[in-house]
């Protein structure tokens, strides 16, 4: 014996660098591809801790899982999360959580100070080979309506949120200019406003 461990029981390396990722293709014929080769998601959203990733990915590549998506970044636990992923050949969609009932017309603290907040995570995690894409907001169009407001302040509200959404897909388009950068509502009534208001975005997305 040589004191090794075999080569079946260990974990592959984690790739060397970032993907390029990039939607191509025009109307009816669009394309996701990562480093010049198609891509097809195949995958589910992804919430247990960091911690637990090593078991689950090894299943889910089992599974012929090649991508998970999260709602948020946490600092410590992220950038665990993707190294394990980027093991298994899987990639995440990283979420960037925005408030669902905060004033995106009137509170230009909170918005600025996310938005600094998202460029920082960015920067620190897009050299990661295990991301895939970013996802600001989470069914933020839909909720709106959720939390006591007129009609018109609700109409209002998604107006500025899909506006600010489109800031920060520009903030983050300048920051990592090797990643797409999507949105995620609830309805495909969210989509209106996107197309309006958040033109900067590459792809819009939906739960289903």
């Amino acid at each position: 014996a040589t004191g090794t461990t075999p080569a079946a029981m260990t974990d592959p390396a984690i790739p060397a660098g970032p993907s390029v990722v990039k939607v191509t293709g025009s109307q009816g014929n669009w394309q996701l591809q990562v480093n010049g080769q198609p891509w097809q998601v195949k995958g589910l959203t992804y919430g247990p801790p960091a911690q637990a990733a090593d078991g689950a990915m090894r299943d889910l590549k089992n599974m012929g899982v090649n991508t998970i998506r999260t709602w948020g970044v946490d600092d410590t636990n992220t950038p665990i999360l993707l190294n394990t992923a980027a093991r298994q050949g899987i990639k995440v969609i990283v979420g960037e959580w925005l408030n669902q009932g905060a004033d995106y017309v009137n509170d230009t603290a909170y918005m600025n100070s996310v938005k600094t907040s998202i460029v920082n995570q960015v920067n620190a995690l897009k050299n990661n080979p295990g991301t895939l894409m970013w996802d600001v907001g989470n069914e933020v169009i839909l909720t709106m309506q959720d939390h006591g407001l007129s009609a018109a302040e609700v109409e209002a509200r998604r107006v500025g949120y899909a506006k600010f959404v489109n800031q920060l897909a520009d903030a983050i388009h300048a920051a990592d200019p090797n990643h797409p950068v999507t949105s995620t509502d609830a309805y495909t009534g969210a989509w209106p406003y996107y197309k309006q208001y958040s033109p900067s975005l590459d792809l819009l997305a939906v739960n289903s």
